[in-house]
């Protein structure tokens, strides 16, 4: 083999390694000149549908997903009027989401949600949780996870201790004491072998201690106690969900959470044994 040809080869593997480089490159984050396109095509949507409003282009980025190069817009001061345009690499407009996110409020309900998930997490700071342990009275041993969320729901579905999304508006500043009050749901989940009604009562009422100190409020507390090898057997947990934060005092709460217990249990097994009914119809079964 000469030296001239094992240049030509050498020179046609860089150049073939070149443009797989650029292939790939390409193919996962895309290229200046389509962003480019993609940036002038979202200033012509914002003209043509959106005349006189002050949008302006906050981001760019190539979206493996669809392929498409998804523009980020959002008018200056504003939490919730932001939406995004998504372009093709070759600068053809495909959609927006903004009738989803502004005029549906998705962006207010996203914010006031993460805005209480967060508070939420000021729990799990408090000294009694030195690395998610909580110090419990009568109980040691155990974990307890806590997390906060906001229930929503639409009007045309009305769901308990829930907030309708069509009564939210657009960068509406709301108390979130008083949005937790009515919709607040408290996840907590305990791990401990004392599987009894006694031991969950004491912990759902240090947690609840817990958030008043951290200034929670909530309207629902989804409360779970299981083993640490948790197989979803009856015998493996206690779970109270969306127990009443009216119901969490000291008098009478482990019979409360007995009752939730058994209640919920009775639910999952007829669940299941509709879910069973139905497989085996559909098998020919009986």
């Amino acid at each position: 083999m000469s030296s001239r040809f094992r240049k030509i080869l050498g020179i046609a593997a860089l150049l073939g390694l070149v443009f797989l480089t650029g292939f790939f490159i390409n193919a996962f984050y895309g290229n200046p000149v389509s962003a480019l396109l993609a940036r002038n095509t979202a200033r012509q949507v914002l003209e043509e549908q959106f005349p006189g409003e002050p949008y302006t282009i906050e981001s760019c980025g190539y979206n493996l997903k669809n392929g498409c190069y998804t523009v980020r817009v959002s008018r200056e001061g504003s939490m919730d009027d932001w939406f995004d345009i998504d372009v093709e690499p070759d600068g053809t407009f495909r959609s927006h989401d903004y009738a989803d996110r502004v005029p549906n409020c998705w962006n207010t309900w996203n914010r006031l949600s993460q805005d209480y998930y967060d508070l939420g997490k000021t729990v799990m700071e408090l000294p009694d949780f030195p690395e998610g342990k909580a110090s419990l009275p009568g109980v040691s041993g155990e974990s307890v996870y806590v997390s906060a969320h906001l229930r929503f729901c639409d009007r045309e579905y009305p769901e308990e201790y829930s907030i309708f999304v069509e009564d939210l508006k657009v960068d509406g500043v709301y108390d979130l004491a008083e949005l937790g009050a009515v919709a607040g749901e408290l996840n907590v989940r305990a791990v401990n072998e004392d599987l009894t009604p006694e031991t969950a009562a004491s912990i759902m009422l240090k947690i609840h201690e817990l958030t008043e100190e951290a200034g929670i409020r909530y309207a629902v507390m989804d409360f779970s106690l299981e083993r640490q090898e948790n197989s979803r057997e009856p015998e493996d947990y206690i779970a109270a969900p969306l127990f009443p934060v009216s119901e969490i005092t000291p008098d009478g709460l482990a019979e409360r959470i007995r009752e939730a217990d058994a209640a919920y249990k009775a639910w999952v097994e007829a669940e299941d044994a509709a879910a069973q009914k139905a497989e085996n119809a559909e098998k020919g079964t009986t």
